[in-house]
């Protein structure tokens, strides 16, 4: 929205990981023709091999998106599961 307001068109947001130990990112700005019509597919290392899941890799990547331990979310199950599970 800032970028947008500062009158910037042609470019997505996006964001770049900063070095150093702990996980930080920062937000970059991409031109739009970098990244119009393409798509990053899930490496299937990440997909388990029912095909309807995610792996343990996948977990270790996203964890310093998402934080520690994994939020639980509600299941329209019988009972409450996490990530975890």
């Amino acid at each position: 929205m800032k970028a947008a307001v500062a009158g910037h068109t042609g470019v997505m947001v996006g964001f770049e990981r900063e070095t150093g130990e702990a996980y930080a990112v920062k937000p970059v700005l991409i031109p739009i023709e970098q990244v119009m019509l393409t798509e990053k597919n899930m490496p299937d290392e990440f997909i388990n091999e029912a095909g309807n899941g995610i792996t343990e890799a996948f977990k270790a990547w996203c964890r310093p998106l998402i934080g520690t331990p994994l939020r639980r979310f509600v299941s329209f199950q019988t009972k409450t599961r996490s990530c975890e599970q």
